[in-house]
């Protein structure tokens, strides 16, 4: 039942719902969340051909997850001189794997990439796993630095806001929920910004005020501003810092 009240909408996917039932806004009795996946993930059937590397490159745990599914990019991962990340859950999925990953302090795709550019051997040849729409090019980028660097596209990502068993939301319920919906509303990537934006339209309504965003980081943001007046981010790029901001700005 639509409820005239504060609510804490958390983006992420069906699929990361297992880990995510136990995040702070799902198991604090006043704190009335909804889960909106606006998100899903699917694995793409991988024909490509893997090329040696020097370096492995990982930007997202979903990226993790379907490349140790193809035994080539399993290999070269595992026989890698180095394998790089920037993200706590994407290192965590590789240590899952017995990966040891390398984690740079940067916030975003691009630092990471520029980081790489700075610090790796002249021609060092670059695998980077992925989605086939990343959010940074980084292959291309290090390309223009004398890199042999090659992505290869593992997962996509459909971008399209859902109620929380994946259904599609009715016009009535969408024109219901946007009349009537304040609070917080969390972002863990630009393409759950696009996914909410696709159906709730925040930016031509009164969401796009009375909704307060929080990004997991500055890429985040950057895509969340161009909807919601007010916008704050977490204090480092992980889903357990995107649920503590969540929570404060809920509970301010």
């Amino acid at each position: 039942m639509v409820r005239d009240d504060k609510v804490l909408i958390w983006t992420r996917s069906i699929e990361d719902w297992t880990s995510d039932r136990t995040l702070p806004p799902f198991m604090t009795p006043h704190c009335n969340a909804v889960h909106v996946p606006c998100i899903a993930v699917q694995g793409l059937n991988f024909t490509a051909s893997v090329e040696p590397a020097d370096y492995v490159v990982f930007t997202s745990a979903n990226a993790v997850s379907f490349s140790m599914r193809v035994p080539e990019l399993a290999l070269i991962t595992k026989s890698a001189a180095s394998v790089y990340t920037h993200g706590e859950a994407t290192a965590a999925a590789l240590e899952s794997f017995g990966i040891k990953a390398t984690k740079i302090e940067v916030r975003t795709a691009e630092e990471l990439s520029n980081w790489l550019a700075q610090h790796l051997p002249a021609n060092a040849h670059i695998s980077i796993p992925g989605a086939d729409e990343p959010a940074w090019p980084m292959a291309p980028s290090l390309a223009k630095h004398g890199f042999n660097a090659k992505s290869y596209s593992v997962y996509q990502t459909s971008a399209v806001a859902r109620d929380h068993t994946g259904r599609l939301w009715t016009s009535a319920e969408i024109k219901s929920l946007t009349d009537h919906w304040c609070g917080v509303i969390a972002f863990a990537s630009p393409s759950a910004v696009r996914g909410f934006a696709s159906v709730f339209k925040p930016r031509d309504n009164r969401l796009g005020k009375n909704l307060v965003a929080v990004a997991i980081g500055p890429t985040t943001r950057d895509a969340a501003a161009v909807h919601f007046q007010r916008v704050e981010t977490a204090a480092v790029n992980s889903v357990s810092s995107l649920a503590e901001k969540a929570m404060e700005i809920y509970a301010s």
